[in-house]
């Protein structure tokens, strides 16, 4: 899990109040993409491969296609963050 969201790496820097709110939106967000059944190329990688580390930047020669799925998941995840954000 902590390749899928690296934002567990760094826990240890915030309250202990704040540690679970990320674990519990980290779960909420992984059942939402797999109940939804919503492609993303990044989480499938880490699912394949217990090793995968995602990029936070995308290489120079990745096509106009590849960019443009990344900002929809990019603007989803902000859509799925902005809900629960709104139901505490």
């Amino acid at each position: 899990m902590k390749n899928k969201w690296r934002i567990l790496f760094h826990l240890p820097g915030y309250p202990q109040r704040k540690q679970s709110k990320i674990i519990v939106a980290c779960m909420a967000v992984h059942n939402f993409i797999r109940e939804s059944k919503i492609s993303d190329r990044e989480f499938d990688s880490c699912d394949q491969d217990e090793n995968y580390v995602p990029l936070h930047a995308q290489s120079s020669n990745a096509n106009a296609t590849d960019e443009r799925d990344s900002a929809v998941m990019n603007q989803f995840r902000d859509w799925v963050a902005d809900g629960l954000w709104s139901l505490k």
